[in-house]
């Protein structure tokens, strides 16, 4: 949970890693539930209000924007700097969300509202704030990362139906940023490396001496369902034909077999 903290009378201070953040009056703190050892309270009055935020619409608008996973610990600032405009917008913006919610306010009655200005604000958070992703990832690195991680989970689920759009969401982007990436990076699409490992599969299967599959079978196993086009697409890719790779890994061993490649 990310809790925006306004401190309106007294102070409200936060321990992060034995280190004290003071939260007088007027200040706003940027706090991860998660990486703060202890709250407390100095003075005889205090007041405060706490917009509190799902850290999980805070990764999901990390990896969205830098197209990464996020680390534990984002390093958010603790504190907004309220001198220049980017904290200012920030801090009203939190203020314009309580304040419409506080005392039974419209956006506890519309949600569609309150979800909007709460992502709006994550947004201008993310983008604005320093913290650990935005000092350390350019465009490269996150083309890198996006398509390393297609390809990890290709090889992972190679003999499951898996689609672009199913490979896109498993690793947090859309389809089209996953399309753009591997054309910039390899000169082909996702649906594209995943035919062509998948055949790498067929063929490691044809070239097997057991002989535990037929050429069908092993086509069958690896996703390929259309037997006829399937023959073109592996001569094109190998220079043989599928009963060629059976054919030649066999006749070494005296071994002649049928037209559906069982011995």
């Amino acid at each position: 949970m990310l809790s925006l903290i306004r401190a309106r009378h007294g102070c409200l201070h936060a321990s992060l890693g034995g280190e004290t953040i003071e939260g007088a009056a007027g200040a706003m703190l940027l706090i991860n539930n998660n990486e703060a050892d202890k709250f407390f309270l100095r003075g005889d009055h205090n007041l405060s209000d706490v917009l509190f935020v799902d850290w999980k619409t805070v990764v999901q608008a990390v990896t969205a924007a830098y197209e990464r996973p996020v680390p534990k610990s984002l390093g958010l600032p603790p504190k907004l700097d309220l001198s220049n405009p980017t904290g200012q917008v920030i801090a009203n913006t939190v203020d314009l969300i309580i304040s419409g919610m506080r005392n039974n306010g419209p956006l506890l009655h519309s949600p569609l509202a309150l979800s909007h200005l709460t992502d709006g604000l994550v947004d201008l958070v993310i983008k604005t704030l320093p913290h650990h992703i935005s000092s350390t990832s350019g465009p490269g690195e996150a083309a890198h990362w996006q398509v390393q991680a297609a390809i990890d989970f290709m090889h992972a689920n190679i003999d499951q139906p898996i689609t672009s759009q199913v490979i896109a969401h498993a690793i947090g982007v859309s389809s089209r940023s996953l399309d753009k990436r591997f054309q910039a990076s390899l000169g082909l699409t996702p649906a594209s490396y995943l035919r062509r490992i998948r055949l790498e599969a067929v063929r490691r299967d044809l070239l097997d001496r057991d002989l535990s599959l037929t050429i069908k079978e092993a086509c069958l196993k690896w996703g390929f369902f259309h037997l006829g086009r399937f023959a073109g697409v592996y001569q094109k890719a190998f220079g043989e034909s599928p009963s060629d790779t059976r054919r030649r890994a066999l006749l070494g061993r005296g071994i002649f077999f049928s037209d559906d490649g069982r011995a």
